[in-house]
């Protein structure tokens, strides 16, 4: 595993044959305000076309890593943009690709998939589950680590490998 040194302090992670390829790229972080993670790109040179005439394009490292497949994703398994490692990159559909996402950063419960209603005192912690483009409900219940629980046995069903699990602080009995 080697490091390859990015713009604004960051650094990627690759294995050691794609540095090897690597050395002419020029890399850059890409943050976005308000992104969940930092990714590696770089710019590559471009095939000139009679209607593009660009000398260079640029490419996620992580597609570049895996030869940009076309119509597809490349899925970072850990959730991190700068492990670039192949061990840690997966091709993905868009849906896939989303499974494998954490919480998002406005989250209240703590928990991916779970919300908190008040509509009900005695089980105010609703789970839902997004699967083909639809929410589905799971359940309610009484703690958010229940709520939580249920959410992942769930997304194991439905996403396999992709799902991206909660880690369940505290588990309450009913």
């Amino acid at each position: 595993m080697k490091e390859v040194t990015l713009s604004k302090g960051y650094k990627a992670r690759v294995d050691d044959d794609v540095l090897e390829r690597a050395v002419t790229i020029k890399w850059c972080a890409n943050v976005k305000t308000g992104a969940r993670s930092v990714y590696a790109q770089g710019s590559i040179p471009a095939e000139k076309t009679a209607t593009r005439n660009r000398p260079q394009r640029t490419v996620s490292t992580h597609r570049w890593i895996l030869g940009e497949p076309e119509g597809l994703q490349v899925d970072h398994i850990d959730g991190n943009g700068l492990n670039n490692q192949r061990h840690n990159l997966r091709v993905a559909t868009r849906q896939q690709n989303m499974c494998n996402q954490p919480k998002y950063t406005n989250n209240t419960s703590g928990y991916k998939g779970v919300s908190f209603d008040n509509s009900s005192r005695l089980r105010p912690w609703a789970a839902n589950i997004q699967a083909n483009g639809k929410t589905k409900k799971i359940g309610r219940y009484a703690t958010a680590d229940l709520a939580a629980e249920a959410y992942n046995k769930a997304a194991i069903e439905l996403h396999g490998e992709f799902t991206h699990l909660n880690v369940i602080k505290k588990v309450d009995q009913d």
